[in-house]
């Protein structure tokens, strides 16, 4: 294993609001639950959420992958939405952020809170392995490998790659 595949995590807790289960019974728990944002410097542009969840399945964990923009945007504004595995919010009151998660797999939803001190925290920890401003210098543009493949494949059969 690389440096590079080695996550780097930030651990801290949030407060779970609910849990729904597959029947549609709901629970509003407020319970404090361990969760690790955790990255990877081969991934630049993801994150991945874990949750133990020990309370509703011992020995469980549940994670989730979503864009860092999307983490990173959530300060803000509502991210993600109805049907989506996550949706992420600031509370009107900036101090915290909300998380909505499904676990379609095991039929349950969550909503958790935590600090925006933490996610802020994450992502600053996150952005000193590649920054979140260099993401677009990083991302592959589509348009410019299209290019070169119709250029490579105009090459090798001797005509133009207008097909």
């Amino acid at each position: 294993m690389t440096a590079s595949d080695h996550p780097v995590s930030y651990f801290t807790t949030a407060v779970l609001l609910e849990r729904r289960q597959a029947d549609g019974q709901r629970t509003r728990l407020g319970e404090r639950v361990g969760v690790e944002l955790r990255y990877l410097r081969n991934d630049p542009f993801a994150v991945t959420l874990l949750i133990d969840y020990a309370h509703a399945s011992p020995g469980d964990q549940a994670e989730w992958r979503f864009a860092r923009r999307m983490l990173a945007a959530a300060r803000t504004v509502l991210v993600g939405g109805p049907g989506s595995d996550v949706a992420i919010a600031p509370c009107p009151c900036r101090r915290h952020v909300e998380f909505g998660l499904a676990d379609r797999a095991a039929g349950h939803g969550y909503r958790l809170g935590m600090t925006a001190v933490d996610v802020n925290a994450a992502l600053l920890v996150f952005d000193q392995i590649v920054a979140l401003d260099a993401e677009p210098h990083i991302a592959p543009n589509l348009d410019e490998i299209g290019a070169e493949l119709r250029a490579m494949l105009a090459a090798e059969t001797g005509r133009g790659g207008d097909r």
